[in-house]
């Protein structure tokens, strides 16, 4: 499964890796979406995550400390850009 299918199927969340109800994890941001997908393997969790910073950093984020982050939690980010960079870089 990929983090964009797992995302489609799960709430998406700000300011936090999940959401969780009754001890169970029902959302996440981009970067809980990626664990959950790669959690197994936390070398493909470091590569993608890494993919996913370098080219938000040549759209701009640059200068953000974590630009992952910074990007997903945003003012007015939506869901759906998330899913469609994922859906992008095929993550």
């Amino acid at each position: 499964m990929k983090a964009w299918e797992w995302l489609e199927q799960h709430e998406w969340v700000q300011g936090k890796a999940f959401k969780l109800v009754k001890c169970e994890i029902v959302g996440g941001c981009i970067l809980g979406a990626l664990n959950e997908v790669r959690k197994e393997s936390m070398s493909q969790y470091d590569a993608c995550a890494n993919r996913i910073d370098q080219v938000l950093k040549k759209r701009g984020m640059a200068g953000a400390f974590m630009p992952t982050i910074d990007w997903n939690d945003a003012p007015g980010r939506t869901k759906e850009e998330v899913i469609a960079l994922l859906k992008e870089l095929d993550i």
